[in-house]
């Protein structure tokens, strides 16, 4: 319970607090593509056949700028020692969301920084290939009300990240957005 006045006590030192909607959360999947990807280096664009995944929460700073914490899977296929391996890049970034009026809804263009953890798909993987680094995102999108709690969101993201290679990251994602 004291937890619970502590949240609502940090939600009332942002302004956007004061209106109906100060609380954001939900989640997508979507298609991920990787520019000069190590496994299709005839490709510009290589498309991977796994689905990315995003969940994320945000809080109003103000009426039109969200703080969003998220947590995104992108999956990537890499080589290591001339082996081809399947793999995720596990992102937990945090960024701020710019919301502005769209054409059918409402507009976002966001950026962010964070974690980005490579996970190979392996019981036992390569020693040394699994690692955190840092990594960064530029978002445009649009979302669309649904009904006064619900919208739907469709968001394409560019991601890099320092890992080898500087991989660069293209995603499409649609999501489902409750506010409270």
């Amino acid at each position: 319970m004291r937890a619970f006045r502590l949240v609502w006590g940090v939600l009332a030192l942002f302004p956007g607090a004061v209106g109906a909607q100060t609380f954001f959360a939900g989640g997508g999947i979507g298609a991920v593509w990787e520019r000069h990807a190590p496994v299709a280096p005839a490709k510009e664009w290589f498309h991977t056949t796994e689905a990315g995944e995003s969940f994320f929460v945000a809080v109003a700073i103000d009426d039109e700028t969200l703080l969003r914490v998220e947590r995104t899977d992108l999956p990537r296929d890499v080589m290591v020692r001339g082996t081809r391996w399947e793999a995720r890049l596990a992102a937990w970034a945090v960024g701020v969301d710019y919301l502005l009026p769209g054409v059918f809804g409402q507009a976002v263009v966001a950026a962010g920084v964070g974690s980005y953890r490579l996970d190979l798909a392996a019981r036992i993987p390569p020693p040394g290939v699994e690692d955190s680094r840092f990594g960064w995102y530029l978002r445009v999108g649009e979302r669309f009300r649904l009904s006064r709690r619900f919208f739907l969101a469709a968001e394409v993201s560019y991601h890099r990240t320092s890992h080898p290679g500087s991989p660069q990251l293209l995603a499409a994602f649609g999501s489902l957005v409750a506010s409270f």
